[in-house]
C-alpha cells in the first residue's frame, strides 16, 4: 500500500493567533474521514467545503491524510497544518484507491437515521449497507449526479434533493455468485486480505474497462464505482461464465487503443483463482495478433 500520511510532527505548527472553528465535533465510531469533514462543514454552517480548506490551510487530500488526533488539535485551532511532501504530490487516483477519494455512496435508512458513513462504504465492492441489508446509491435520485462528500449538508444533495428519500432497493440473490468469483473474502467464513481497498480498486477497474463501450467512458475509470443501477451490467458479466467476460475484454482490448498488460497480465490475479484460466484463455486467443 502506498502510504501518503506524513508524520505528525511535520504537520504541527504553533498559530496561537488563528481562530479555532466555532463547532469542534469528534469523530464518531466507525465514521470515515470523509463524512467526518463533511459534519464539519455542516455544524459550522460553512458555505463551502472549500471553505473548511482555507479555515485550515490545506488540501483535501491534507485533510483525509492527516492523523486523527492532529486533526482534531487543529479544529481546536491548538495547531495548524502545513502541507507534507508526499501529500501534496498524490493525485486523486491515489486517494481513490485507499478508498480516501470525494465520491459517496448513502444508504438512505442510514441517512434517514442519522448514522454516520462507515469506511466500508468506499470499497469498489460495498454494493450494500451491512445493518439494513439495502443497496448503496452512489448518485442522486432527482438530479442523477454522482454523490460527493465534498457537500454542505449530510442529508442532502447539492440540487436540496432529501437522500433519506432515495428507493430502498433489496440485495439481488445473485450477489454471492459475483462475490464467488471476483471477490471470495466477503463471502462467510473467507479471510479478508490486507490492502482491501486497493486490491478491489485494481479489480473494479478491470471489470468497468471491459464494460466500458467508448472511449470517452474511460475517465470514469478513476472512479470505479457501482450503484443499483451498475449492477445489472456486473451481473452479464457472470452469466454464461466465462464467455460473457470473454467476449467483452476481446471486444475492449481489440477496439481501443489501451494497454493489453492491464488485461493479459493484471497484478491481482493472483487473489482470484476463478479469474486466472480466464485471463490464460484470453492471453491464448490474442496471442497472433499485433500489440
Amino acid at each position: 500500500m502506498r502510504d501518503l500520511s506524513v508524520p505528525s510532527r511535520l504537520r504541527l505548527k504553533k498559530q496561537p493567533n488563528r481562530k479555532p472553528l466555532l463547532v469542534r465535533p469528534r469523530p464518531l465510531k466507525d465514521q470515515c474521514r470523509q463524512d467526518y469533514l463533511m459534519t464539519i462543514v455542516e455544524d459550522n454552517h460553512l458555505p463551502s467545503f472549500q471553505a473548511l480548506n482555507k479555515i485550515l490551510g490545506v488540501s483535501y487530500a491534507d485533510l483525509v491524510t492527516t492523523p486523527t488526533e492532529t486533526l482534531v488539535a487543529a479544529i481546536d485551532g491548538k495547531c495548524s497544518l502545513v502541507e507534507g511532501n508526499l501529500v501534496a504530490r498524490a493525485h486523486g487516483y491515489d486517494l481513490n484507491r485507499l478508498g480516501l477519494g470525494g465520491r459517496s455512496k448513502i444508504c438512505p435508512e442510514c441517512i434517514a437515521s442519522r448514522i454516520p458513513t462507515p469506511p466500508s462504504f468506499n470499497l469498489s465492492f460495498e454494493f450494500f449497507c451491512d445493518i439494513h441489508q439495502l443497496l448503496l446509491h452512489n448518485k442522486c435520485h432527482e438530479c442523477s449526479n454522482y454523490l460527493v462528500y465534498r457537500r454542505t449538508k449530510r442529508q442532502r444533495c447539492p440540487c436540496g434533493a432529501d437522500l433519506a428519500a432515495a428507493e430502498r432497493i433489496s440485495v439481488p440473490e445473485w450477489l454471492p455468485q459475483f462475490f464467488r468469483l471476483f471477490a471470495p473474502w466477503r463471502l462467510p467464513g473467507n479471510t479478508t486480505p490486507a490492502g482491501i481497498a486497493e486490491l478491489e480498486y485494481d479489480i473494479a477497474r478491470f471489470l468497468q474497462g471491459a464494460l466500458a463501450v467508448n472511449l470517452s467512458a474511460t475517465w470514469k475509470l478513476a472512479y470505479p464505482q457501482f450503484g443499483p443501477k451498475d449492477l445489472d451490467e456486473l451481473k452479464v458479466l457472470i452469466e454464461d461464465w466465462p464467455r460473457n467476460l470473454m467476449r467483452k475484454l476481446c471486444l475492449r482490448i481489440r477496439t481501443f487503443n489501451v494497454d493489453r498488460s492491464t488485461y493479459l497480465d493484471p497484478n491481482w490475479q493472483s487473489s482470484l483463482p476463478t479469474i486466472a484460466p480466464v485471463i490464460k484463455e484470453l492471453r491464448s486467443a490474442l496471442s497472433h495478433e499485433p500489440d
